[in-house]
């Protein structure tokens, strides 16, 4: 990619964002660096957790945005919060109606940018999830297992002479 070009896009991954970004962390790219922004999950049926990933090149960084097929906290909440319809007596033309979701889209968009920064912390802790569990695998497959795996189970009152790591393949 080129200094200043406007972006590299990934249409499809077939794996989950979490791992993605977990994967960009231990790639060396900064958690500052990744943006994340719900799309709604209609098209996470058919289309995977992803819908594109765009990378633009700024200042010697590289600036990552990740659009997802999930439902937001707007998309949660009830429309009625965010919406009040005209109704049915004051919507009488088809300018009425086009003028009224004109309004609504206006509203979802400064809805949605409003809830983006408490979204993007709880994708980042999403992260650092992801982050906290790859460790424990390779800690199992390694043999090496966090001592907090013996806090999880009452293995020494059943198995008192065996780890954890003893059961892994």
């Amino acid at each position: 990619m080129m200094k200043g070009q406007k972006g590299s896009h990934i249409v499809y991954t077939p794996f989950r964002s979490e791992a993605v970004c977990a994967s960009l962390l231990e790639a060396g790219i900064s958690i500052e660096q990744i943006k994340t922004s719900q799309k709604g999950a209609f098209r996470k049926s058919y289309g995977g957790d992803i819908e594109k990933i765009s990378i633009a090149d700024y200042k010697d960084q590289y600036n990552i945005d990740i659009a997802l097929n999930r439902d937001s906290i707007y998309d949660k909440l009830p429309e009625g919060l965010f919406h009040q319809t005209k109704g049915g007596r004051y919507v009488k033309t088809v300018k009425d109606a086009v003028d009224e979701h004109k309004m609504f889209r206006e509203e979802e968009r400064y809805a949605r940018r409003f809830f983006a920064p408490i979204e993007q912390m709880i994708f980042r802790y999403r992260i650092y999830t992801e982050q906290a569990e790859r460790e424990a695998l390779y800690d199992l497959q390694n043999g090496t297992i966090n001592t907090g795996f013996y806090r999880f189970g009452a293995w020494k009152t059943i198995f008192p002479n065996r780890k954890p790591a003893d059961y892994c393949i």
